[in-house]
């Protein structure tokens, strides 16, 4: 339950069991300023892919890009949103409250209704944004 890309539904990690990790994905940072960080992972590799994203700050504006890179360039990215906000579907975009979430280069985005947990062996249910693309995708993320 992580706000991440996910190549062929895997984790970029081998999950064992709670609080159990495996092969872990080793992460390198590329870039660090005030206004970007662009990092990468080989989590993938085992299928063949690299996933990188870079996050731009300003006031009121997040831009995240996420790159696939290698023989598989489709993946699904995952934004899992806080109970009881209320998600509406505007073509390539939703809005939440006072905010707008917009998709560049999407080829599905869908509202799931899924659970979170809010404590031990508790859930609670949510909404959770799936956007499938291919090889690019650009989040930006407006605060109204």
């Amino acid at each position: 339950a992580h706000n991440t890309v996910t190549v062929l539904d895997k984790n970029s990690s081998e999950i064992w069991s709670s609080f159990r990790v495996g092969n872990r994905a080793m992460v390198k940072i590329l870039e660090d300023t005030e206004e970007s960080i662009i990092a990468e992972h080989d989590g993938y590799l085992q299928v063949s892919a690299v996933h990188k994203r870079q996050w731009r700050f300003s006031e009121n504006q997040l831009i995240i890009s996420d790159f696939l890179n290698g023989e598989i360039l489709s993946g699904n990215a995952y934004l899992h949103i806080a109970p009881n906000c209320t998600v509406e579907r505007q073509n390539n975009s939703v809005k939440i409250g006072e905010t707008e979430i917009v998709f560049e280069d999407a080829t599905n985005i869908e509202i799931m209704s899924t659970n979170i947990p809010k404590g031990y062996n508790q859930f609670q249910e949510n909404n959770t944004l799936k956007i499938s693309f291919k090889e690019y995708l650009k989040t930006t993320i407006n605060i109204l």
